[in-house]
């Protein structure tokens, strides 16, 4: 009887420190919120001042699965993605203008900057070289990403 309480025992406790192994693996397996400085320079800004509202600013937002996102009309029909992560006022000086967000717990994922509530009737996203500047930001992630010179898109 005592051998087969004894065994019982040993088999819990080896059952046990298995489970907590497990734990600490997918703990270690999944990836922590990154703290990171995106920053960038606008080159164009002068030539879409004249689309730029007084409430218009920069903010970031991650993507979707298949890069879709959300977002909503204000009732002068300006687009705002939707998100609610860091937001920069929009650059106001010369051709070229420097922005730069703070973000603290981002979760992997592909992040765009959004050009929010500009007088336009369409989304705008920053681009790089013509495209869409995606973000990619994952554990192995610097302190600081600089996506270097990046425009808005002239509104058609």
């Amino acid at each position: 009887m005592r051998g087969r309480v004894f065994a019982a025992c040993v088999l819990g406790c080896l059952t046990f420190m298995g489970l907590l192994m497990s734990r600490g693996e997918l703990l270690g397996s999944q990836t922590k919120p990154q703290s990171v400085t995106i920053k960038g320079v606008i080159t164009n800004l002068a030539d879409v001042k004249g689309w730029i509202a007084s409430d218009t600013y920069l903010q970031l937002a991650l993507l979707g699965p298949g890069g879709t996102y959300g977002f909503h009309t204000d009732d002068r029909g300006r687009f705002s993605i939707d998100s609610n992560l860091p937001r920069s006022s929009m650059p106001k000086t010369g051709p070229k203008a420097a922005f730069s967000f703070e973000c603290k717990g981002l979760e992997d994922g592909t992040y765009v900057v959004a050009v929010q509530l500009m007088d336009v009737n369409d989304s705008v996203i920053l681009e790089k070289d013509g495209r869409p500047l995606l973000i990619q930001v994952s554990k192995d992630t610097g302190p600081t990403i600089d996506v270097g010179e990046v425009k808005i898109p002239v509104p058609r």
